[in-house]
């Protein structure tokens, strides 16, 4: 019994011992809360602070750092403001805090610590280049871009916003209201530019290089619906497809649906040209763009694209381009109709040389065009033409896109700026054409020297784009990046030119003519996007084909000189 009582006596003196020791740790708790929730707040308020300052555009001082400057960029391209500096203000960050429940008390500062996660990133105080590509659309970029420059109607007709509201008002349903399908038909009147939209339908794909056969489940809204696309080319796959659209009974259950948007991209492309290729793109864009509210919808669903070109233009790095622009979330698993074999059912076994024979695939959503251009073929032109004055919305916001889907960041102008010279492959192997060979010089090699010692002297760097050969390969997205490093373009007339779409807005280039001085295509994407200067040289090229490069290097000294200056202005 008494070494029970003294067993209990000792429990009682440890539980007395330890409720001072919890209520004390209770304390220190709540103590920790109330300061980490007071400092939580008035981070959040500092952070906010920042915030409205940012968005009104007021300047928000900072810590003073050593020998930091800051470069202003202004989107005036007319004004000669590259060279202005900023130095950061040497005032610290003014704080408002109360004492006791954290509210704005303006008596008290406090300098952040130069590690503080609170300070302003520099970054946000840069003015950059306009460049509209954060809109929720392709069509809201349009609008918003066509609001900054604010083109004239006529312009705006040819190639802006105007110009996608009438083709989007030209839309006619052919099927009747309480069909399955849906088929929508777009076409500019008196022009070629069509366009096809069409939700439930069924395609049967029947083997390689084979025109696929597309059901509709409806009636058409009257005969003259049949007739719709008697004049339709079919010198290409999806003419072919269009002209033989077949309207019958299908079943398609809902897991044989296929719920994301389709783009089906025609045949005649050629991938080898940077030309063809990006006129390409700006046709399926322009495309997209009056079926996006469609195609889209909420934006649940990023868009597929499927291509009906041969194999000997599949195959080349250029097609990346389709993935990389309208499906760059999909990781690029575009593939030729005929090859995709994670969709769709197999109604046929495979040939000897293994190529799928027959295929039913069924689409909730898919759109398409016929040809490789269309829809760009007034816009962007390689010719003079009565709207080559115009400013183009469109132009600019695919320009924009471009650069964005490739992630080509938007950086100030640097305080010199990187020449690339487009080189041509001058040899045998290439197997030039009549029309190529004028284009070559025999000397080009010399030139280059010539031109990279006289940026040296200047202390600018030069780069060579020599995309052909052993680095023919080269893929698509390489061969962009490399040449948006640079301000300033240079070299013979030709498709390789067309690079300068990757470069910068307010970027210049010179282009020398042989004989070439009718192909307009660097000239018009300049004038049209309204930013940047174009130099025309007529090249001095003796009987050997030589090329004399001192008046070659005149007129690359004047396109630097005055890219430093910030001088836009067209050169002829």
């Amino acid at each position: 019994m008494r070494l029970r009582t003294i067993r209990n006596r000792r429990k009682d003196a440890s539980i007395c011992l330890l409720l001072p020791l919890a209520l004390v740790y209770y304390v220190l708790v709540l103590l920790n809360q109330e300061s980490s929730s007071s400092i939580q707040e008035r981070r959040t308020a500092r952070i906010h602070q920042h915030k409205s300052a940012i968005k009104s555009n007021k300047k928000i001082a900072q810590t003073p750092q050593p020998e930091t400057e800051t470069r202003v960029r202004s989107t005036d391209n007319t004004s000669p403001d590259s060279d202005e500096i900023e130095t950061p203000p040497k005032s610290p960050i003014e704080k408002k805090e109360g004492k006791q429940n954290g509210n704005i008390d303006e008596k008290e500062t406090i300098q952040t610590p130069k590690s503080s996660s609170l300070e302003i990133d520099k970054r946000m105080e840069i003015e950059r280049p306009f460049m509209e590509t954060v809109s929720e659309s392709f069509f809201s970029s349009i609008k918003d871009i066509e609001q900054h420059f604010q083109p004239d109607e006529r312009c705006s007709n040819w190639g802006g916003v105007k110009f996608i509201e009438r083709f989007k008002n030209s839309s006619v349903s052919l099927l009747k209201p309480l069909s399955k399908s849906q088929l929508e038909y777009y076409k500019l009147q008196g022009s070629n530019k069509e366009l096809f939209y069409a939700e439930n339908v069924s395609i049967l794909v029947r083997g390689k290089d084979v025109a696929p056969r597309l059901y509709l489940n409806g009636e058409y809204t009257n005969d003259d619906a049949k007739y719709t696309f008697a004049e339709v080319d079919q010198n290409n796959v999806l003419g072919e497809m269009t002209m033989s659209i077949q309207t019958s009974e299908f079943t398609c259950s809902d897991e044989e649906y296929i719920q994301d948007p389709i783009l089906l991209v025609d045949s005649p492309i050629d991938t080898n040209n940077w030309w063809f290729l990006l006129k390409t793109i700006l046709h399926n864009f322009i495309a997209v763009t009056i079926l996006q509210s469609k195609l889209y919808g909420e934006y649940k669903n990023s868009i597929r694209v499927l291509h009906t070109m041969h194999d000997g233009s599949y195959v080349k790095s250029f097609t990346d381009a389709f993935d990389f622009f309208f499906s760059n979330q999909r990781a690029r698993d575009s593939r030729q109709i005929w090859d995709v074999h994670d969709i769709g059912t197999l109604l046929s076994q495979k040939d000897k040389e293994g190529n799928m024979q027959q295929r039913k695939m069924c689409f909730r959503k898919v759109a398409w065009t016929l040809g490789a251009d269309t829809l760009a073929s007034d816009i962007l032109v390689n010719q003079q033409h009565a709207y080559d004055d115009c400013f183009s919305s469109i132009i600019y916001a695919y320009a924009a896109h471009l650069r964005a889907t490739l992630s080509i960041p938007i950086l100030p102008r640097p305080k010199k700026p990187r020449v690339v010279w487009v080189a041509r492959d001058t040899s045998d192997e290439a197997n030039p054409t009549d029309w190529q060979r004028q284009r070559i010089i025999h000397n080009q090699e010399q030139v280059i020297e010539y031109l990279k010692s006289k940026c040296k002297e200047m202390e600018i760097e030069f780069m060579v784009a020599d995309f052909y050969a052993n680095k023919v390969w080269t893929t698509y997205q390489e061969q962009a990046t490399f040449v948006s490093k640079a301000n300033v373009m240079i070299g013979m007339h030709g498709a390789g030119l067309n690079m300068f779409h990757f470069m910068p807005f307010g970027s210049n280039i010179v282009e020398i003519h042989s004989g070439t001085n009718a192909n307009m295509n660097s000239r018009n994407f300049v004038k049209q996007t309204g930013v940047g200067t174009y130099y025309t040289i007529d090249a001095n090229i003796d009987s050997d084909r030589n090329l004399d490069p001192e008046p070659v290097w005149n007129a690359l000294k004047e396109a630097i000189l005055n890219w430093q200056e910030g001088t836009n202005a067209m050169k002829r």
